[in-house]
Formats: structure tokens, sequence, C-alpha cells
């Protein structure tokens, strides 16, 4: 059935129980009406009933007295007349006189009414109102029958109870408005019910009944709607329990998704794999680790392209036991270090699936990184260890310079003076590898200072540095250009640049016999480096990013991956660019350009000239007495005063006795005790205006940045470039 038919069925079905609840109200209330009528007639035919007989009886009674002496004395004549001059009331039907035998004597008869019965017996059983005996004392003379006729006790009835009749009809009529409205409220109730009951057989929960009416169908709707209440609320669980089932294996398929993008995303190979390298998943990273397509990894075919092979530690881990340790493993990025953890593998249920779960990390990088920091450490104690050697190596080169020097400026024969200055040209070279060694060795940031250098002469002194280095079955081969301008540089980083790019070029020959070609040039802006090898070259994707930190494609522990980003990092701070150009096989070239100077060349620097005869006094503290003998020589020979001392403490004892005795103090830095910068800071104490030169093999930044020290210079020195310094000195005291 349609919707429309079946909403006209339940219309039809509402107008139907209403109708008959209107009809049924209608016919009690026709009941009750008429029975109230009947009751009324009844009662009112019985008053005019009684009314007439009473007529009857006044009537009888007048008859009797006017017809009694007649009788008595058988005046039959006057009898009659009197009974014709009778007039009967509208109520009384006709009176029949009888004789004492029955027979009848005379009658009076009403218009339209028949005619008395002629035998008394006769009229008796027509039941007359009023029957009585006309007799005197000793007989009955007469009998007298007074009829009352129906159509008048009908007449004064229907008079009586047509107003009763009326209120009845009127009542009815107002009964018959308020039943219908008193059937529709009567219905309601059950109407609803009815369509609630309707809708919920049709599986519509939503229609609920009205809690009013009578306390019964309130209570009737109460109970309906906690039922309604009770069967939505479990269709609710049910529809959600559907839901929450039609949902599950999407909710499911999410969360594997997720969880799937997780793994993928994390830096961890992560795989289940089979004793026979069959892998159960895996993810992104070790399709990487493999150079595989994740899609590939599943397939059967690519396990089967391994067999036969050893256990690698990571997929084919047949025979060995669980591990949690560092393996070597090849992957198109090279060898690579990884630390895994590898545990037996069970299945959702618990149940063994002989295979392992494995989880590995690249910590490449990490041991990279611990490698450099070893190497960083040993650089360390390498330069501590050279500023050491430097200290003391300087000191054995201070008398020899100072006496060379000495000898220089006697009289001697020629050959004598020719072999003091081999002598002290050997002293000159021993003292600049000294600085180069401590240039290159010691591990701390230089001074950021830039200032006008001859990138020639540092380079020289680089390549001399270089050679002694550098294996011998390569040869170097380096030119200048004439007339190379002067650049604002630092030129301690400048030869760090030449040295590590001849040390990269040496390291890419390889211990083969090889060349390394350095040029220095100049264009119209810069002043241009080129370092060349015909090593093994290198591939496009190395080249790409050979300039980036701690990217090296050596071995761990061959190389730090620093020395061409060191060289990027410095061309760069100073305005320059470097270009590498390499080809697998023929070797590769690096190209510095660095801005010129405005300025054509750097002005020779003199030290200024020795007094010929100095008057100063001096005091000369040094722990070495080799040092302090050959500089007392020194400067005495010049005119100086000299008071020496091997230890600072006594040194700042006789200080401390007379400050003003002194006019510049000369002191080493490194001592045993109290050191060259603490001795100055406690001289400037006593006297805050005394020069103090600082005179050491090996000046560290603390003694550099000391307010304490005038000034300092490296050993070893000769007599004229001390002197030189001690004015330097003064002068820079006075001045202050």
């Amino acid at each position: 059935m349609s919707s429309r038919s079946s909403g006209r069925a339940n219309l039809n079905a509402e107008q139907t129980l209403e109708h008959s609840v209107y009809r049924l109200i209608q016919v009690v209330t026709a009941g009750a009406l008429l029975a109230m009528l009947l009751i009324v007639t009844g009662a009112q035919y019985q008053m005019v009933r009684d009314r007439f007989e009473v007529d009857a009886v006044a009537l009888a009674l007048h008859i009797d007295e006017s017809i009694r002496p007649s009788l008595t004395t058988g005046e039959l004549p006057n009898i009659s007349d009197r009974f014709d001059r009778l007039q009967l009331p509208d109520n009384i039907a006709r009176a029949c006189l009888y004789d004492a035998k029955g027979s009848l004597l005379f009658e009076r008869n009403g218009a339209g009414v028949g005619a008395c019965e002629r035998n008394v017996h006769l009229s008796a059983e027509a039941r007359p109102a009023v029957a009585t005996e006309l007799d005197d004392a000793s007989k009955v003379l007469a009998t007298l029958h007074v009829f009352t006729t129906t159509r008048a006790i009908g007449r004064t009835v229907a008079d009586a109870v047509m107003p009763v009749a009326l209120l009845a009809l009127i009542l009815f009529l107002v009964t018959s408005v308020l039943s219908r409205r008193l059937a529709a409220t009567a219905v309601s109730p059950v109407n609803a019910l009815t369509a609630a009951a309707q809708a919920l057989a049709r599986g519509q929960l939503g229609v609920r009944m009205p809690e009013g009416g009578p306390s019964e169908v309130r209570a009737l709707a109460q109970t309906y709607n906690e039922v309604i209440d009770d069967l939505l609320d479990t269709r609710r669980a049910a529809q959600s329990d559907v839901t929450e089932r039609r949902r599950a294996p999407e909710a499911l398929a999410d969360t594997e998704a997720l969880l799937r993008n997780i793994i993928d995303l994390v830096p961890y190979l992560i795989f289940a794999v089979r004793k026979d390298g069959r892998l159960l998943f895996a993810n992104r990273a070790v399709a990487q680790a493999y150079g595989a397509q994740p899609s590939a990894l599943l397939d059967p075919q690519f396990t089967d392209e391994y067999t036969g092979q050893r256990p690698d530690g990571l997929l084919f881990t047949q025979g060995l036991p669980p591990v949690d340790d560092e393996i070597w493993f090849t992957t198109p990025r090279g060898v690579r270090r990884l630390q895994i953890t590898r545990v037996p593998f069970d299945g959702p249920s618990g149940e063994p699936l002989d295979a392992d779960l494995v989880i590995a990390l690249d910590v490449t990088e990490e041991r990279r990184l611990q490698v450099q920091l070893q190497f960083s450490q040993r650089l360390e104690v390498v330069g501590t260890l050279a500023g050491g050697i430097a200290h003391d190596f300087n000191n054995l080169l201070t008398p020899i310079m100072g006496y060379s020097t000495v000898l220089m400026d006697r009289d001697l024969p020629e050959d004598a003076a020719a072999k003091i200055k081999s002598i002290y040209g050997a002293a000159l070279k021993a003292r600049d590898l000294v600085q180069q060694i401590l240039t290159f060795s010691r591990n701390r940031d230089e001074p950021t200072q830039k200032l006008l250098i001859d990138p020639a002469e540092v380079l020289e002194d680089a390549m001399n540095l270089m050679r002694a280095t550098i294996p011998s079955s390569i040869e170097i081969d380096f030119d200048i250009d004439a007339d190379v301008p002067a650049i604002n540089a630092h030129a301690g980083q400048i030869h760090q640049v030449v040295v590590n790019l001849c040390t990269n070029a040496a390291q890419a020959i390889a211990g083969a016999h090889g060349h390394i070609g350095v040029r220095l040039g100049a264009d119209t802006d810069h002043v241009i480096l080129t370092v060349t090898d015909d090593g093994t070259g290198m591939p496009d994707e190395v080249l790409g990013r050979v300039f980036e930190p701690f990217f090296t494609t050596k071995e761990i522990g061959h190389g730090s991956g620093l020395g061409l980003s060191v060289v990027h990092g410095i061309v760069t701070d100073h305005g320059g660019e470097i270009i590498a150009t390499s080809k697998e096989g023929v070797g590769s070239t690096f190209t510095v350009r660095l801005p010129r100077s405005r300025m054509h060349s750097v002005a020779a620097v003199q030290a200024p000239a020795a007094p010929a005869i100095a008057h100063e006094r001096v005091m000369l503290v040094d722990d070495e007495a080799s040092v302090v003998r050959a500089s007392k020589d020194l400067l005495e020979n010049l005119g100086y005063t000299v008071q020496a001392f091997t230890q600072a403490e006594t040194a700042l004892q006789r200080f401390r006795e007379d400050p003003q005795a002194i006019d510049v103090i000369v002191t080493d830095n490194l001592m045993p005790g109290t050191t060259g910068l603490e001795f100055a800071v406690a001289a400037r104490k006593l006297r805050k205006d005394i020069p103090i030169v600082l005179m050491s093999g090996f000046v560290d930044d603390a003694a550099e940045r000391s307010t304490s020290i005038t000034v300092s210079i490296m050993k070893p020195v000769s007599g004229r470039e001390l002197s030189a310094t001690i004015q330097q000195a003064i002068r820079k005291d006075r001045a202050a």
C-alpha cells in the first residue's frame, strides 16, 4: 500500500471512529430524551385520565341528583328529557343509563362517539370511566356508566407534552452539536494512539502521544512514550553499532595507512624478514638502502636475486643470533655504518612466524663526527706539542742567530765570514720553518684582521712547507707571475688555503706518481691562484657537493670532510670565489679569485735602526741559560746595561726593591713557576709605566691580548731585531 492510500485509510479510520462515537452519543442522548418524553407523557396521561375520571364522577353525581327522584317515582319521560338536555364535557364520550335488569334506558353521546352498549354487561366490558348504581334504601334502581373519550385524553396529553417534546428536541440538537466536539475530544487520544501505533508499525518512531486528557489516557500516553524512547535508544544504539561496524574496516585501513606513513617517514630501516630473506613488510628506507622500488621489496623475485649470498647482517640473517650491534652495509650511496637491532618476530596472535623484526639506523654521520672530533682533539694535541717544540727549538736558535750576528759584525777572514753567514742563513730558514709549523698546526682561531700582504710571499712560504710534507713521488711545480698585486687578506688564512688545496691534490693522486701545478697570477680585478692535479678526478655528483662541510668520499679515519669547506669559507670571507672543475681519470683544478688591492705592491717593512750606542737599563728574564747568556751579550754589545735572571721570582724581587732602576723589561713567556705574563702583570702593579717586551718561542692568545705587554717578538731574534723592539716599546710607552 502506498503512503498516500495508507494516509487515506488512516483518515477514514479516524473519521469512522469519530462518527461512531458521535452516533453513539446521539443515540444515547435520543434514548434519554425519548425516555424522558415517555415518562412525561405517561405521567401527563395518568393525570389527564384521573382528571377525566373526576369529571366523570362529578357528572355521574349530577345525573344521580337530577334523575334520582324521577327514578324513584318511575317518571321516565322526565328522565329522558333530562338526558336530552344533558351537556357532556369534551372529555366525556357518553353516558349510559341501564335499568335494574341491565337494559339500556337512556344514553347521551358526544359528537362523533359511538352508541352505548345495549346490555350493561357488555358496557362493563368496555371499561367505563365511572360505573355507579343508583339505588334507594332497599333496591338498585338503575346503573350509570360514564365513558371518557380517548381522543380528548390524547389532545390534552399532547397539549401538555408538546412543550416538553419541543424542549427535548432543542436539547437533542444542542447535544448533537456538543457531541460532535465531545466525540472528537474523546476520540483524539485514541486517534493519537492509533496514529502512533501505525507509525510504529511502519518503523517511524518519531511519532509521540500527547500527554494530556484524563489521567488514564495521560498514563497510557506516558507509558507509550517511554516505550518509544526505549525503542529509539535501542535503535540509535543499534544504528551506532552498525555504523561502527561499517566504519571499522575504514578506520582500520586509515590506521594502517597512518602507521605505514609514520614508518616510512622515520629515519630507520624497519622491516620483518623471514629466515630465507623474504620480506613480510618494509618501509621506504629499506627500499632506498637496497636501491629498489618499495613495491618490489615484497616480490619473491627480489630475494631470489640474492640467492647464494652470505648473511649480510641485515636481510639475510639465517643462522645469526639476535643482535644489537653495528654493521657495515653497502648501499647505492656507498658503504654505510648501520646500528641494528634484530629480535624474533611473532604473529598477531603470538604464533611464531620464523621471522625477525629488524630496526636499523644509519649512524655513518655520527661515527664520522666522532672520528672528526677525535681528529680535532689530536690536532689540538699536535698544536700544543708543536708550540712546546717551537718554544724549545726557538730557544736553541736564539744563541745561534745572536752569536752569528756578533761574528758577522767582526772583521773575519772571507772564508770564515762566508761560513758564519751560512750559519745565520740556516738559522733564519729554521726560524721560518718553525713559524710555518705553528701557523699550520695551531688549533685556534686566527685573528680576522686583514692587512695588505704580498700573496707571492705567502705562496712561497706555503710551498716550502708542502715540499717537506708531500711525498717525493709527487712533483710540485709552481709559477708566480711578475708584479702580482697585493691583496687585503689575513696571511695565515691564505697560507691555509694554499696548504689545504695542495694537500687535497696530493690525496687525489693517492700515493702514485703524479704532478701538482700551482700558479699565481692576476687579471684586472683579481689575484688568481690555480691548483691543478692529475689525480683520479671526481664524478659530477661528487663535484656538486665538494664544498659541503663533512662531505668526503674517503674512508672513515682518512679525512674529515672539512678541508675544502674551510677553503670555501675563507675565500668567501675575503670577498672572492673558488671554482672546481674535474673529470674522472684526468684530474681536478681549483681556481681561487681574490680581489686585488688598489696599491700595486707591499712596501718593505724595515726595522728601525738600533742606536749606535744604547744606554737603557734592561732586565732580561728567561729560564733558558743559553738564551740569557746570548741575549745579554748581544744587548751589552750594543751598549745596554743588562741585569739577567733565569727565575721570574728572583727578577720580580729585584724589581720590587727599586722599580726606577730599570728602563725596560724583556721576558720569556713559558717559564716554570711564574710565567712571563704573570711576571708582567706583577711588574705593572709596581710601576705602571714600565715598558715590557715579551720575547718567546710561542706566544698564546692570552699574551697577545694582555694590556700588561707593550710589544711582543718571536724567538729567535738577532741583536739588532731585539734592540729595535726594545726601542719600539720605549717609544710606545712614552707616547702613552
